[in-house]
């Protein structure tokens, strides 16, 4: 059991972490907020929870700190990946109430391709019990070591490799698990999927709603080369900005980990870009790089108080 989420829960202790939470903010200056997947009533109560500090768009909260002005007290709304699931209750709730938020759209997504991770998530549900020829080889699966050791290798490769070094290998699986009536083709391939190219262009319409670059292909950028990375930047920029009418200046890194990004990517990102948001967690006033950009991440097992024990992280 985490016992200092628990302690977050209940009204006291959330009175005491909002205390927490004010002083971390005049000390640490402000932050942002990583959301993939959220519940809209868990929203509108993290919103309630972080009051009064006040909501400004990404833009504005870049351009103070690149200008060296103060960002306490203020904070910034980002969601990744835009999910059919999270996105049409956001952009109505923040249009209602007036809330600019930003969401980061990987293009080829968008257009209908899974990311890895959810084939591998599908894959894991379906192979126990299974034996499964391979390039890698022959396994019974009938282990759950077996299991855990395949999620584990695929899951670091995703994170730090391009797909061409393991999606063989995913595609393999697949298709015997439905050769072996294990699974249908159409459960194997179902997925979270994301809202349409028309949803956005409608919703962009908005001037609270930016939709901004997660790259085309949602790769690590570790595993690109700078024309490669040019590429996914340049085109990502070109079709978004094709789709919204408006300009499209910051960049998301795809799983956003020092370990997805290493130490190369961003003077080349800084050529096409104003700034550019991780996964790495911390306040705004810890970033000396506006293209390692900190955020602070939510997900629907974040209540009140678990969302208030992380936006304390400096």
């Amino acid at each position: 059991m985490d016992y200092k989420h628990l302690l977050f829960d209940n009204a006291a202790s959330i009175g005491i972490g909002k205390i927490l939470a004010r002083q971390t903010d005049q000390k640490h200056g402000g932050f942002i907020l990583a959301y993939h997947q959220i519940n809209a009533h868990l929203f509108r109560s993290h919103i309630d929870i972080f009051k009064p500090s006040q909501i400004i768009s990404l833009d504005e909260i870049v351009q103070r700190k690149k200008a060296g002005k103060t960002t306490k007290g203020l904070y910034a709304i980002t969601v990744d990946d835009c999910y059919q699931s999270t996105l049409p209750d956001l952009c109505s709730h923040c249009s209602d109430k007036q809330i600019p938020i930003t969401f980061f759209a990987p293009i080829d997504f968008l257009k209908g391709k899974p990311l890895p991770g959810m084939l591998l998530k599908n894959i894991i549900q379906y192979i126990p019990g299974q034996r499964i020829k391979t390039n890698e080889g022959e396994t019974d699966f009938a282990s759950p070591d077996h299991v855990n050791a395949l999620y584990k290798r695929l899951h670091n490769l995703i994170y730090t490799e391009k797909e061409i070094i393991y999606m063989d290998e995913i595609h393999q699986i697949i298709r015997q698990l439905i050769d072996n009536k294990t699974v249908s083709e159409e459960l194997i391939f179902q997925y979270d999927q994301p809202v349409s190219i028309d949803f956005i262009a409608k919703q962009s319409k908005n001037e609270l709603l930016s939709f901004q670059s997660h790259s085309i292909t949602h790769q690590p950028v570790i595993a690109l080369s700078e024309n490669e990375l040019t590429k996914e930047l340049t085109e990502s920029k070109e079709i978004l900005e094709s789709i919204t009418n408006t300009k499209v200046n910051h960049f998301c890194y795809p799983y956003g980990g020092i370990q997805n990004i290493g130490t190369n990517a961003q003077k080349i990102v800084a050529k096409h870009y104003d700034s550019a948001v991780t996964m790495i967690k911390g306040r705004l006033d810890s970033a000396k790089d506006p293209f390692m950009l900190p955020r602070i991440d939510l997900y629907n097992k974040d209540s009140k108080g678990r969302a208030l024990l992380k936006s304390i992280k400096k």
